[in-house]
């Protein structure tokens, strides 16, 4: 859709060109250079696009085309530096004038017919500035009848204007910079910001009429006060703000909006918020890169805003969703909605654009009207003997039929669609290489690689290739993805890419597996393949000599005879003899996982005094196993008898929990700290800067007291975060090893596998600031047993918990559902067990 926005469907794609030339010098361009406005007063309501820039060119555009044309041009001259743009009414039942900020004046034209099709600059009045300029804005201040300017100068005074008679002169308190500054009509309020706090500050206009000229800047531009043009020499009340709102950051735009309820929008350097004439935040949106925005209208309370950012995106926001995404071809510096041609939802942009058609080589100051969709429907202007022929009705009836029995045989399956071969991925066996240090993981060293060939088939042309590699920490890899840019592969063609990968060490090692995904287009639609990838033993495992007494012991079951260690470890033990039992120890670790293979039985025993590495070399037997009678008949089986105790898990959970809390009150602790250090290190600047200062070692002593204090606090998160980062491993090595035993404990198949694990996951996120893992696992096991493995199940089984997840204060109530959910299973079982806790 062309002529509007759509609301509910997002899309990505490219902005589509409607009419695009250069307009402005290179790098003078910024957010006040665009006015798109009928400036002209022309009866038929059409738009102008005006620019002006810092060099002082100015111009005005009118769109007659989809392309450029050298009548599109209605006025260029050379004038003072252009600093912003504006319209307003400057007579009651006048007609709209254009304002142009110059450094040290303002000036107000009407534009007139000239010779041709052009126009022509008539001065209506000019005001002279005793200030630097450096933005205004236009409004109805006090209710007038008609509009009046409101200068900010660069030294933070307000200079109201009626026309060229200066009004009244007041100061912006604790000014350090001017900011933006818009006007609310409805309210009667002037916004900007205070550069000194980062708070939005709104001032009404009568308070700012009765209030004291006098201020923090009186000291030092008295001589300007004292001027003719001050009118304003009453003795009334300091300024103060109707309200403000800190939004921690500086503001780079501001813009006013009527809707039901009048709002300012205010863009910064992360955040898109939105507050009520009162004071209230309406709705606030991270962002990432803004560069401008503009609202273009709003449906009951949402403001549909158009975003730009520095990356080239331009995102169509409403509240907090993005109901359309594009990538233009350069940065804009402003943009503004027109309707040109007849064609609504133009969105009309002035940027930094490289690539552009209508532009040489990579310039800048573009003036671009863009469109989001398809290509509008244009009026086209046919010759008198181009016929238009019109389909009948029976060949479209007779098409219908035809699709209509296509879908049919489609819905019942009997269309066979032949397979897109997917591209041949070889993996070779692991090698070592020479030793790398991770960039991002201190003390990793990338010791063992293997190399990844990929190739086409015949009669298909890979392009646009990129590969991902996933692979869950402690595992890393040096390449998590590769992207292959404009290289194709054929079947004469294979790209090779070594990976290599490593373990962080003395913590618990889950699966030895990771996955590759490869993007890649064929025949001009995107595709993905994925392919797992098993890693060797020797890249988490040493060989150590076996115990022969452990505290946890497991032993699982097969179909099979027993097979010796060395034939499902060749690759670790390379010996010809088959010794009954092996040990393996996590890299940088002392403990010892034991494995025993029996030798008149079909049984196999792992212990250790350790539960959390338990799992890891538990799923490598498993798929040893797996591998070696993968060919046999019967197909493998493996069953256990009884769970371990859960005393193991709980004790990781209660211990993950409780570092979690004690990093909680650390970071508090260090809060409060820098609030008291930011508050006594403002009373020490009052007291230097004191015209008698007294003496400020007191000051000095208890300021390095607070930052002794912060010193030993942080050294102590540091600590706690570094334990936490392994008790989160350990804790995720116990779930996992748990999760194996239940598995062929209770002999579940896949599906009922993958529910447990997703309500119990092994997965601890190890970013402190995030979710925690306690309150989740909660949520999900609660849910799981309400639904899945509830007697009675609601049909519309939703999760109660709508409410913020919190951190629990004890582990309690997740100890109890994990008992629960074991207590559970038996009922899900396809081959009875007995629970047994030992």
């Amino acid at each position: 859709r062309h002529d509007s926005v759509p609301d509910e469907v997002s899309g990505h794609g490219r902005c589509r060109e409607f009419w695009s030339t250069k307009a402005c010098e290179p790098n003078f361009i910024h957010s006040g250079s665009l006015l798109v406005s009928n400036i002209d007063n022309n009866k038929e309501g059409n738009d102008r696009l005006v620019v002006g820039d810092l060099t002082g060119t100015f111009r005005i555009y009118a769109i007659t085309t989809t392309e450029y044309q050298n009548e599109d041009i209605l006025l260029d001259t050379k004038l003072d530096p252009v600093l912003q743009l504006g319209t307003g009414t400057f007579k009651p039942g006048g007609t709209r004038e254009l304002v142009i900020l110059h450094p040290r004046k303002a000036s107000a034209y009407t534009l007139e017919p000239s010779i041709g099709k052009g126009l022509e600059l008539k001065l209506s009045f000019s005001i002279k500035l005793e200030r630097t300029a450096a933005n205004f804005v236009i409004g109805p201040f006090g209710g007038a009848a008609k509009d009046i300017i409101c200068v900010q100068s660069m030294d933070g005074a307000l200079s109201f204007y009626t026309q060229a008679r200066l009004g009244l002169v007041r100061f912006i308190p604790d000014f350090l910079v001017p900011g933006p500054l818009c006007y609310l009509e409805s309210t009667d309020l002037l916004v900007t910001t205070s550069s000194s706090s980062w708070t939005v500050c709104a001032y009404k206009f009568l308070v700012l009429a009765s209030s004291s000229s006098s201020g923090s800047h009186d000291k030092l531009s008295n001589a300007l006060q004292q001027s003719n043009h001050d009118t304003s020499r009453d003795n009334g009340k300091r300024v103060t703000s109707d309200w403000e709102y800190n939004i921690g950051e500086e503001a780079l735009q501001i813009m006013s909006y009527n809707t039901d309820i009048p709002c300012i929008i205010v863009m910064s350097w992360t955040l898109l918020s939105t507050i009520s004439s009162e004071g209230q935040v309406l709705c606030s949106t991270r962002i990432e890169s803004p560069t401008c925005f503009v609202p273009y209208r709003h449906v009951a309370n949402d403001v549909h805003i158009i975003l730009c950012t520095t990356e080239g995106l331009l995102r169509v926001m409403y509240g907090k969703k993005v109901a359309w995404a594009a990538s233009t071809v350069g940065a804009p510096v402003a943009v503004r909605t027109t309707s040109q041609c007849g064609i609504n939802g133009l969105i009309v942009v002035l940027g930094n654009w490289t690539n552009c058609k209508f532009s040489a080589g990579n310039d800048s100051g573009m003036l671009s009207c863009l469109y989001l969709g398809t290509d509008p429907r244009l009026p086209e202007l046919k010759s008198q003997g181009q016929v238009q022929e019109n389909q009948s009705f029976e060949v479209l009836d007779e098409e219908m039929r035809r699709l209509q029995k296509v879908m049919t045989t489609a819905s019942l399956g009997k269309i066979q669609v032949a397979n897109k071969k997917p591209p041949q991925v070889e993996i070779s066996p692991f090698y070592k290489m020479e030793p790398t240090h991770s960039e991002v993981e201190p003390g990793v060293i990338f010791m063992h690689a293997t190399t990844v060939s990929l190739s086409a088939t015949s009669d298909h042309v890979l392009k646009n290739i990129s590969v991902a590699v996933d692979c869950q920490a402690p595992i890393l890899c040096d390449q998590i993805y590769i992207p292959l840019g404009e290289q194709e592969i054929t079947d004469e063609t294979t790209i090779d890419m070594k990976i290599a990968f490593a373990t962080i060490s003395s913590v618990p090692i889950l699966e030895l597996s990771g996955r590759i995904v490869v993007s890649y287009i064929d025949d001009g639609r995107p595709h993905t393949h994925e392919c797992d990838i098993e890693l060797p033993p020797m890249l988490a495992f040493d060989l150590a000599p076996p115990s022969k007494s452990a505290h946890f012991k497991i032993t699982i079951s097969t179909n099979h005879p027993c097979v010796s260690l060395s034939e499902l470890f060749s690759d670790i033990l390379n010996t010809s003899e088959s010794p009954p039992a092996m040990g393996l120890s996590v890299k940088g670790c002392e403990d010892v996982v034991t494995i025993i293979a029996a030798k008149s039985s079909s049984r196999y025993r792992i212990q250790s005094d350790r539960w959390d590495i338990i799992g890891g070399v538990l799923s490598l037997l498993v798929r040893s196993l797996r591998k070696h009678f993968r060919d046999t008949s019967p197909s493998l089986e493996i069953s256990m008898k009884d769970v371990p105790s859960l005393e193991p898990l709980l004790s990781d959970i209660h211990r993950h929990l409780e570092l979690r809390h004690a990093r909680g009150q650390l970071v508090h602790q260090l809060n409060d700290f820098a609030a008291e250090y930011r508050s006594v290190e403002k009373r020490f600047l009052a007291r230097v800067k004191d015209v008698t200062p007294v003496q400020i070692d007191q000051f000095e002593g208890l300021l390095d007291s607070i930052q002794e204090q912060m010193g030993m606090t942080t050294n102590k998160l540091l600590q706690t975060e570094e334990e936490l980062k392994f008790a989160a491993f350990s804790l995720a090595g116990s779930v996992f090893g748990t999760l194996i035993c239940l598995q062929h404990v209770y002999h579940l198949s896949d599906e009922q596998f993958s529910q447990v694990q997703s309500a119990l996951s092994p997965i601890v996120n190890l970013d402190p600031s995030r979710q925690g893992w306690e309150e989740t696992t909660i949520v999900a096991l609660s849910h799981l047993l309400q639904t899945s493995f509830g007697k009675h199940a609601p049909e519309n089984s939703q999760l109660s918990h709508l409410e913020e997840l919190k951190k629990p204060e004890s582990s309690e109530k997740l100890d109890r559902l994990i008992t629960e959910l074991i207590e559970s299973l038996p009922s899900l079982s396809t081959t009875p067990s007995s629970l047994v806790l030992t």
